[in-house]
């Protein structure tokens, strides 16, 4: 399974980009209004701690493909929860089908993968 300190570190990254594409999102609905376009570069901005803190999960012995995955499979269930009750999207079933083979591979891949702090 995943460290505790790698799983923290995940969720960061997986909080700072749902944040991201949240003000992504609004910045676009807004049909390019000059007085939201700071959304856009805060949104810019957030990726560069993005990077570092995915970096530290390598320093930490994590396998370099388990935080990739982990951290896509949790932004994608962060950024529908986000669609669903902030921006009023609709799911349908295929989608809805989706997210939870992404839950479940989620699930899977950690609880069956190692750290590599044998390295």
């Amino acid at each position: 399974m995943i460290s505790g300190i790698n799983a923290g570190i995940i969720l960061g990254i997986i909080a700072l980009e749902t944040t991201s594409q949240y003000l992504a999102r609004s910045f676009d609905g807004s049909k390019k209004d000059n007085g939201k376009i700071w959304y856009m570069f805060l949104s810019f901005l957030l990726y560069a701690p993005i990077l570092y803190l995915l970096i530290l999960t390598y320093d930490n012995h994590s396998k370099f493909a388990m935080s990739n995955a982990l951290w896509d499979a949790g932004t994608t269930i962060a950024t529908t929860v986000v669609g669903l009750y902030v921006f009023k999207e609709e799911l349908n079933l295929g989608e809805y089908v989706g997210i939870g083979l992404v839950v479940t591979g989620a699930i899977v891949l950690g609880y069956y993968s190692e750290d590599t702090t044998k390295i």
